[in-house]
């Protein structure tokens, strides 16, 4: 089980949701599942489809961005726009001081 575990994680850090997915889905169809055990993998695979868009670990991480805590989905500068097109975060904060291109001057903390 902790091996099954570790391989999908590994995928998902990895951006590779799809292939968790599908996985998911050989597993159900190949085995017979039935009762809770099929309901449990159903809400599961269910959720991965719905929250796909939002499962771009790879992406965060290699941006230094902390993953789990929602952290991430706020930082992103395509996400959480206001209709003046600022997300209010320290990038465009800096930005709208006037610097071009703030980010190389903004403390930097990779995750290790």
């Amino acid at each position: 089980a902790a091996a099954f575990v570790s391989h999908r994680l590994t995928m998902l850090l990895e951006g590779k949701v799809g292939y968790v997915i599908g996985g998911l889905r050989r597993l159900r169809d190949d085995h017979g599942l039935k009762g809770e055990k099929l309901k449990r993998l159903n809400a599961a695979i269910t959720y991965y489809e719905n929250n796909r868009e939002y499962m771009k670990y790879d992406d965060y991480l290699a941006a230094g961005y902390p993953i789990g805590s929602g952290v991430a989905k706020r930082r992103l500068p395509t996400s959480g726009r206001r209709p003046d097109g600022r997300n209010g975060h320290a990038v465009d904060r800096a930005r709208s001081l006037g610097n071009a291109s703030p980010a190389g001057r903004l403390p930097q903390r990779p995750l290790g």
